[in-house]
């Protein structure tokens, strides 16, 4: 091997090293995220995210759900004095809502229709030498900016996230050096 062959060799071999350890890490942690926020519901400090514990009335439009109900107001008729039809149904709250349609209201739940789950499992993308978690959607940017101002702490990663990062990078970073 020639000295620019060797050369070429180790500048390949260096930008691996910076490259791949970082990106599968960064990927396998992505994904243990995604599954402690929409599958176990459980915030940075691998504690559940909240409860349905609000006794806020709302009025829910059926074409927002992912399940259908009737139509209804406050007081249980679905249509108003003037004979229109109710648009919305009522319910009490948003707990009384999740029951409804057949949702877990054991703890905050950000899968409603799955969409924002789905935006954020897709969304791990490099941006310089830095990977970053989160979502491309405009309206699931504001679904999870609410979600962390009202419940904090939710898409940042653990501290076994952070160490289970470090971990896959060594691990993968020394196995590249042992190959060299």
């Amino acid at each position: 091997m020639t000295t620019s062959q060797l050369i070429a060799k180790l500048k390949a071999d260096v930008k691996l090293l910076k490259e791949k350890p970082l990106a599968l890490a960064a990927a396998s942690v992505h994904s243990m995220v995604a599954q402690r926020i929409f599958e176990k519901g459980q915030n940075a400090g691998d504690t559940k995210i909240g409860d349905y514990n609000n006794s806020n009335e709302i009025y829910v439009n059926p074409k927002s759900s992912p399940k259908k109900f009737s139509t209804k107001g406050k007081d249980g008729k679905t249509k108003f004095k003037n004979g229109k039809p109710h648009k919305t149904g009522y319910f009490k709250s948003y707990k009384s809502f999740r029951t409804a349609i057949g949702r877990q209201t054991a703890f905050i739940d950000l899968k409603l229709s799955g969409l924002l789950s789905k935006d954020f499992s897709n969304s791990l993308q490099k941006s310089g030498q830095v990977w970053i978690s989160g979502v491309k959607n405009k309206a699931n940017v504001g679904k999870v900016e609410g979600a962390e101002d009202r419940y904090n702490n939710i898409f940042k990663l653990s501290k076994k996230e952070r160490s289970e990062l470090k971990r896959i990078a060594s691990a993968e970073a020394l196995r590249i050096l042992n190959n060299a």
